[in-house]
């Protein structure tokens, strides 16, 4: 036997229904979006990791600028400009993503980045390269706060 429910009732469950409706996807959304979101943690992780790989990389040329001057790889242009261009442009998004790195720190970092291009372009010794190299890793990993 069906029940009789006034239109004014069906409408106060339809409101009260929404209501509830609305409450849980806000819950659920604002559950999902943090849960989504990286912490300052991570986030700080996540450059640290960055700025090491960026320094790895970057003492990597000495390999390519070697065989650069004994002409058994590709040339300087090839072996270590075009990798130190693609460091250059990694290393700005991550000093971007790094709040702590101060505006002469980064100038700092670009600077040794430019040094070493101007040392390959010199065609200068293998040790001096690899002076460079070093000293723009290191300050790489310190700036970025690698361990």
């Amino acid at each position: 036997m069906a029940q009789f429910v006034s239109a004014g009732e069906r409408r106060r469950r339809l409101v009260a229904s929404c209501i509830v409706c609305a409450v849980v996807a806000l819950v659920a959304g604002v559950l999902i979006g943090r849960a989504s979101v990286p912490t300052v943690a991570e986030r700080v992780a996540g450059v640290r990791v960055q700025g090491n790989n960026l320094a790895t990389r970057l003492s990597a040329l000495t390999i390519e600028y070697e065989q650069a001057l004994t002409g058994s790889g590709d040339t300087v242009s090839k072996g270590v400009d075009e990798p130190l261009t693609g460091i250059e442009r990694e290393l700005g998004a991550a000093m971007d993503d790094a709040p702590w790195v101060t505006t002469a720190r980064r100038a700092e970092v670009l600077a040794a980045t430019k040094n070493v291009r101007s040392v390959a372009a010199a065609q200068a010794p293998g040790a001096t390269f690899e002076t460079a190299v070093a000293e723009a890793a290191t300050l790489v990993r310190e700036v970025l706060g690698a361990p």
